[in-house]
């Protein structure tokens, strides 16, 4: 038996190729017969052949007959899948009671499969038992002298004894052996001399136990290397050959069989490799390649190919050159040198680099700025300087300062830098700073030079400013105002004075002062500086007398109901409310009450002061009669109201609010 497999491999490397190989992985059948038997059946011997020969038992309802036969002798490699194992049978009864059960084992009969029974015909017939799946086969089981093959014969229904006859019990195996292809991605390739070229080996797994695979190679270029990376493996897998030719590797075109052996087969690919002559390239590089003269620069010349031996030529086209590889040469004359490098191999052919290199004149440089500028004391400047290149390759300017004014701190933001750049000088006096003319001497020193320039730095007495605020700056007498004094300037320490113009002053800087009296107030803060400079500054505020509007009180009972029995007192919370608008002066309240026929009651404290817009209150203890007779079921139940009043003693017309209320006898 035969399957085919159909393999498609696919790979990238320096080109893209696909290709398919198809493959034959041939599936091995083996028939083996018996050599040794051993049981209750006469002659088990004659079912090792196919001949006129029986091995035959008789059996009745009650009596089973059973043989085993073995010595199968299978040699199975062990890199092998077992696909199918199948029992074949020659056998016939002598009538149609007669049956066998075919089982099998792999331990040499310990342990049996499943039963499988065929029979009842008469004249010989052949019987195929798939008994694949009755044992978890292996090769080593298979190959091993415990396979045995157990045949009973037993009687079906009732009736005459059957006889039973075996011609013959071979056994047959169906496996895939390992199988595997080797295959190159891409085909072919080409590299010049001294260079590698690389492809991809694919080893591709078809059938069977997976074996390691190892590769070899036969046609390598002389002179050249090749090898791989894996060099082995267990399929699938994949290898990069590697062919790294040298300069003398002759050029052509190159078979390189790339052959793959496992479990005793080789499987091979062919690679074809074209070497062409190896042509050099040239490159130039310079240190340093700019500065001024003399300047000394090291040239590095780099070349990859070509065939060994090779000769160097630099041109420095200045007059001068230089057959070495890796020259040193110093250029005198400023001027641009597009300098050459030309390499030649062994058999003639050249390539040339090129380097650019500039000769520049002598670092120069100059500072500049403005000459002058004025400062109050305690306060700051910035000025920018200018450091602008003048001539040759820039080299770092540091800049500094000599003369700043005592009590004052001088800073550039940036201290160095290669030209041009600018710098803002920082310079912060304070207040005791003194007054006059200071020349500040601002100096760029570099590459072995020094330029300056004068800046004049102008101190003036710093003067204070005052400003004035008021919150709020109008309203209703009494008014209270914050006021606020702010100054900038002037020399420390600084006084105050506030002239609020109703004969009130004050000498802090800030502070709550209030107005009195209506009228518009043209408020001063005057500040005085330590060497007696003077600012002032004015704020209006305006008072007004505010009108005072009365309204009726709102009264109110807390509860405004409560249950008591007759005879008992219950406290109320009296409560009133002052609506009068907030000009209006606080207001004296009197409680009074008007209580139900017969019941008495009394204030603790019936008159409370009260504020616009606020609430006060007091208690009031009201008492119900006590009860008539004696008996406290008697018309004195039921629901009793009284009003509270409250009334503004001082105000004229009165004003007057109240509240109905309500006591429960029960």
């Amino acid at each position: 038996m035969k399957t085919k497999i159909l393999v498609s491999i696919f790979s990238t490397m320096m080109l893209f190729s696909l290709f398919f190989i198809v493959i034959e992985v041939n599936a091995v059948t083996l028939t083996n017969n018996p050599t040794a038997c051993n049981g209750q059946w006469g002659k088990c011997n004659n079912a090792f052949a196919d001949n006129v020969n029986r091995s035959t038992v008789s059996v009745t309802n009650n009596v089973n007959r059973s043989e085993r036969w073995n010595g199968y002798d299978f040699a199975i490699p062990s890199s092998v899948i077992i696909n199918s194992v199948k029992v074949r049978a020659d056998f016939y009864a002598s009538n149609f009671r007669g049956h066998i059960n075919v089982r099998v084992s792999g331990n040499g009969g310990a342990t049996l499969g499943p039963s499988h029974y065929v029979g009842g015909n008469t004249a010989e017939q052949t019987f195929w038992v798939d008994v694949s799946n009755d044992v978890a086969w292996t090769p080593s089981l298979l190959s091993n002298a415990n396979f045995r093959v157990n045949v009973t014969c037993f009687k079906n229904q009732s009736g005459s004894n059957p006889t039973c006859n075996l011609d013959y019990l071979p056994v047959e195996v169906v496996y895939t052996p390992f199988e595997y292809s080797v295959g190159v991605t891409p085909s072919s390739g080409s590299v010049s001399q001294a260079q590698s070229a690389e492809a991809a080996v694919s080893v591709a797994y078809l059938g069977g136990v997976s074996q390691t695979v190892v590769l070899s190679y036969a046609g390598c270029p002389p002179s050249a290397t090749c090898s791989f990376n894996p060099s082995q493996g267990n399929p699938s897998y994949t290898s990069t050959l590697t062919i790294v030719t040298s300069a003398s590797t002759s050029s052509g075109v190159y078979t390189i069989n790339v052959t793959g052996t496992g479990d005793g087969k080789s499987r091979s690919a062919i690679y074809t490799l074209t070497v062409t002559d190896s042509q050099p390239s040239a490159s130039a590089s310079a240190t340093p390649s700019t500065g001024t003269a003399p300047l000394s620069v090291n040239l590095t010349g780099t070349v990859s190919g070509g065939d060994a031996p090779l000769t160097y030529l630099w041109d420095f086209k200045d007059g001068a050159n230089s057959t070495q590889q890796n020259p040193l040469h110093i250029f005198n004359v400023v001027g641009s040198y597009n300098i050459s490098f030309t390499a030649t191999d062994f058999d003639g052919d050249t390539s040339t680099g090129y380097v650019f290199i500039t000769i520049n004149e002598q670092f120069g440089f100059s500072v500049t700025g403005p000459t002058g500028s004025g400062i109050s004391q305690g306060g700051s400047v910035g000025t920018i300087f200018n450091v602008f290149l003048e001539s040759g390759t820039p080299e770092t300017v540091t800049l500094s300062h000599a003369g700043c004014p005592a009590s004052a701190t001088c800073n550039f933001n940036i201290n160095a830098s290669l030209p041009s750049f600018s710098s803002t000088l920082d310079i912060r006096t304070s207040s005791s700073t003194p007054v006059g003319s200071y020349p500040v001497n601002i100096t760029g020193g570099g590459g072995g030079k020094s330029h300056s320039t004068i800046f004049t730095l102008s101190v003036a007495d710093s003067q204070p400013t005052a400003s004035a605020g008021a919150n709020p700056s109008s309203g209703n007498a009494p008014l209270a105002v914050n006021f606020n004094g702010a100054v900038s300037g002037g020399d420390a320490p600084l006084a105050y004075f506030w002239n609020f113009t109703d004969g009130g002053t004050s000498t802090q800087q800030n502070l709550l002062y209030t107005f009195n009296a209506a009228g518009l107030y043209n408020v001063s803060f005057k500040v005085t500086d330590n060497d007696g400079d003077v600012s002032v500054a004015y704020v209006l505020v305006n008072v007004s007398n505010a009108v005072c509007i009365r309204a009726n009180p709102l009264v109110d009972v807390i509860p405004l109901s409560r249950d008591g029995t007759a005879g008992t007192t219950l406290n109320y919370t009296t409560q009133v409310t002052n609506q009068d608008s907030i000009s209006c002066p606080s207001s004296t309240f009197d409680f009074d009450v008007v209580n139900p026929p017969g019941w008495s009651g009394f204030y603790h404290g019936d008159l409370v002061t009260v504020s616009p817009g606020a609430t006060n209150s007091t208690i009031y203890s009201l008492t119900s009669p006590p009860p008539q007779g004696g008996n406290s079921s008697n018309s004195t139940l039921g629901l009793y109201n009284f009003t509270v009043y409250a009334t503004n003693q001082y105000a004229y017309p009165t004003y007057q609010g109240n509240k109905l209320a309500f006591y429960n006898v029960i």
